[in-house]
């Protein structure tokens, strides 16, 4: 009792319904979801580019679990260059089961925030956009 949990999550209905009681919360999506993270406890999620961006731009304690099928190996570089850095702890994909998850919240809530922004730009949209407008056209 007083515990309160949510669940952000984009899996399907049926992936996650088993994981569901009477203390969590299941949202699929949420247009907020970046400014959540500055308020969170503890954030797990997959690194995507995104949700790495908003967990860089947050600095809120983090695991990530890289996705790593077919030979993926995106995720796994950023998320391991980040995590020499203390902006997030690593959850592989291969160790993902009840133990190796509750012994990575354990470390990661024992550890410091991350305190010191890190020195990377986060407006690549803007950036590539003014770059493409500046382009001469071809013809």
């Amino acid at each position: 009792m007083g515990y309160s949990y949510s669940l952000y999550t984009s899996s399907g209905k049926n992936e996650v319904d088993a994981l569901l009681d009477e203390f969590f919360t299941l949202e699929r999506f949420r247009d907020d979801f970046p400014a959540l993270l500055g308020r969170c406890a503890l954030s797990i999620s997959q690194a995507g580019y995104n949700t790495t961006l908003d967990i860089i731009r947050a600095r809120p304690r983090a695991i990530v679990v890289p996705f790593a099928a077919g030979g993926e190996t995106e995720q796994a570089v950023r998320s391991a260059l980040l995590a020499q850095r203390g902006i997030l702890h690593i959850l592989p994909e291969t160790a993902l089961d009840g133990a190796h998850l509750a012994a990575a919240i354990v470390d990661a809530l024992a550890a410091p925030l991350p305190s010191v922004p890190l020195a990377v730009r986060l407006d690549g949209a803007a950036a590539s956009a003014a770059l493409i407008a500046g382009l001469p056209v071809l013809g």
